[in-house]
Formats: C-alpha cells, structure tokens, sequence
C-alpha cells in the first residue's frame, strides 16, 4: 500500500477498531444509541490524544523516564507545543458538561482535566523519545477549565441544553469507555497498523 493511502487508512482504525466494542457495550450497558453514540466519541476523542502524545503500545514500549518537573520550562522553550497542548484539553473541558450533568460543577471538571493529564504523563514514561513534563498536567487542568468555561457560555445561551445530558450515566460506563480506548490502542491499534502498511 502506497504511503499517503496507509497513512488515511491508520487515521481511521481507531474509528473501526472501537465500533465492535460500543456496539457491545451498547446492548449490555448503554441501552440506548444515543448515548452509546456519545461515549464512542469521547473514546476517539482520547484516541486521538493518545496518538497526538505518543503513548506506548504492545509493539513500541520501554521504561524509559525523562522527567521535566521545572514548571514552565517547556512552555518557554516551545510556546507553539504549549499552545497545541492547551488546545487538545480544551474539547475534553467541552465535552465533560455537555454530555455529563455531574460535570457542570466546575470544582468536579477540573481535577476530571488534571488527572487525565497525569494518566497521559505517567504513560509517557513507557514512550521512547517522549518527555513527561509538568506541564502537561498545567496545561491540561488549564485547557480543562476553559473549556470548561466555554461549555457553560453555551449552555447557558440554548436553555435546551440545561436538560439532561445525553449520557449522564454512571463511573462504570465511564471506567470501561476509557477500558476499551486502552486496551484497542494499546494491542489492536498497532497489530493493524503493522497489517495496513505490510
């Protein structure tokens, strides 16, 4: 397969590779497809990060700690990264209030974006070549609460949107969302990777 061709076909796996899950999760958990419709968003959603921060799968993993723990030392050294990272928090601030009504404390969403942040770090460590740095954890919290922010902006400008959130469900539902998102990144995802581009 030519090389621009696997790179359209490898964006779109985590898209297939997470449809047999949902639908699964959809007749025992979800009972309904609209809200089955909203949690496999939210995972390729955290697909997408965790290809944008590189993190480890079966083929391409080691312990390899490089830590920053200096507090805006990479922001300072590349201030178009911090920005890009900033932006990747920002539709999980979104998404956190307008899909789940527990969110819509600010005091809830918040650590919600600090600890998705330091989940991203810690698997960092086990990244060839990548950084764990502080700042992530800033910049996510950060990117969480705005986002955050601009979510309240738009429920409270469409009433509509104050009912209940589509998938207002419960931490299990969340649990195994984020279950399934680790489990095809980290074993399905690469295994068809190497299969695309054979």
């Amino acid at each position: 397969m030519s090389a621009p061709l696997s790179h359209i076909v490898v964006f779109f796996l985590p898209l297939l590779l997470l449809l047999p899950p949902f639908i699964l999760l959809r007749y025992i958990l979800f009972h309904s497809w609209k809200r089955t419709a909203v949690y496999y968003f939210f995972a390729l959603y955290l697909c997408a990060l965790w290809v944008f921060f590189g993190l480890p799968d079966c083929l391409n993993g080691a312990f390899t700690p490089e830590l920053s723990l200096i507090p805006f030392a990479e922001m300072f050294r590349d201030p178009l990264g911090a920005v890009f990272g900033f932006a990747l928090f920002l539709p999980y601030g979104i998404m956190l209030p307008l899909c789940w009504k527990r969110f819509r404390d600010g005091w809830k969403a918040l650590p919600a974006g600090f600890f998705l942040a330091l989940f991203l770090s810690l698997a960092q460590l086990f990244s060839p070549k990548k950084i764990s740095s502080v700042d992530t954890l800033i910049l996510g919290a950060l990117g969480t609460w705005v986002g955050y922010f601009i979510s309240c902006v738009l429920i409270l400008s469409n009433p509509r949107m104050d009912e209940t959130a589509p998938a207002d469900g419960t931490f299990p539902e969340r649990i195994l969302t984020f279950a399934a998102v680790v489990l095809v990144m980290i074993f399905l995802f690469p295994l068809a990777r190497l299969a695309v581009a054979a």
